[in-house]
Parts: C-alpha cells; sequence; structure tokens
C-alpha cells in the first residue's frame, strides 16, 4: 500500500512507474491509484513483464480506475516507447554496424 501523505511520484522508483502513474493519474483521484498501483508494480514489475502480457491482463487489474480499456492500451503502448528509446539509447553504435536488426 502507498502512503497517503505522499504523492504518488514520490512513492515510485524509476522514470517507467513514474509514466505508468500518471498514466493511471489522469482523470482519476489519487487515493484510488494509491490503492491500484501497487498491486500494478507487483504483477507488472519491470517494462518486459508488461510487453510480455495480454492487454486484457493489465484491464483487469486496471478496472476500479475507469477507462480501463483505454489505460491499458496507453500503458502498452507507452511501455513499448519506453523500451524502444531505452533500446535506441543503449545500442546507438551496434545500428552503424548491423542496421538490418533494427529495421521494423
Amino acid at each position: 500500500m502507498m502512503r497517503d501523505d505522499l504523492m504518488v511520484q514520490e512513492q515510485i522508483n524509476n522514470k517507467w512507474e513514474h509514466m505508468v502513474g500518471v498514466i493511471m493519474l489522469n482523470q482519476t483521484h489519487r487515493k484510488q491509484v494509491k490503492a491500484i498501483l501497487p498491486e500494478f508494480l507487483q504483477r507488472f514489475p519491470d517494462p518486459d513483464s508488461v510487453v510480455r502480457s495480454r492487454i486484457i491482463d493489465i484491464e483487469e487489474i486496471i478496472k476500479p480506475l475507469g477507462m480501463y480499456k483505454v489505460r491499458a492500451k496507453r500503458i502498452y503502448r507507452m511501455t513499448v516507447d519506453y523500451l524502444r528509446l531505452a533500446l535506441n539509447q543503449h545500442v546507438s553504435c551496434a545500428r552503424f554496424f548491423c542496421p538490418t536488426i533494427f529495421n521494423t
């Protein structure tokens, strides 16, 4: 459970968790998000676990927040973009030597 006296953003560990929290907080009271976010992060502790899951699995956890279909798609798409950006930053030199790997 998250502490009620701190903002959601003060209780997360990294940029990806921050973005998940922001998507959940959109049009939703922070108390609702504080009740759901720990469960979400337990089920999906990192970006890889989200992209390996089905969107319906994300929807199931965030359903109490409302707009769960839209939020689940946004969380999934943001996570894919997050991983692509991280990959681009870590392997930018590799593109020079092996560009065909990255054609998608």
